[in-house]
Formats: C-alpha cells, sequence, structure tokens
C-alpha cells in the first residue's frame, strides 16, 4: 500500500522498532470512494433481499 501511496509511513523517533502508519490524501480519497460504493451495495442487497419470497 506504501508503493502505491495510499498510506505514509514514518519510524518513531524514540523506538525505532515501531513505525506510525497513517492514510495519505491518495488513500483518503479511496476511503471515501469505497464508503460510497458500500453504501451502493448494501442498498442493491437490500432491495434483492426485499424481492425474495424465501425466509433467509
Amino acid at each position: 500500500m506504501s508503493a502505491q501511496g495510499f498510506i505514509d509511513e514514518k519510524a518513531d523517533p524514540s523506538d525505532g522498532r515501531k513505525n506510525f502508519i497513517t492514510l495519505s490524501n491518495k488513500g483518503y480519497d479511496v476511503s471515501n470512494q469505497l464508503v460510497e460504493q458500500y453504501a451502493d451495495v448494501t442498498s442493491a442487497i437490500n432491495n434483492i433481499a426485499k424481492q425474495t419470497t424465501h425466509n433467509l
């Protein structure tokens, strides 16, 4: 994910074994798109489930 630019990594200055990992601006953009797509997929699944005649 780092190589694609989705996250930023920084070493902990007090402990070199630790890394701080955060979403980059590109990561936030993709995250927002995924949230929108998740809502669309959830809506579609709920609509399909309402049309079934089986008790799932």
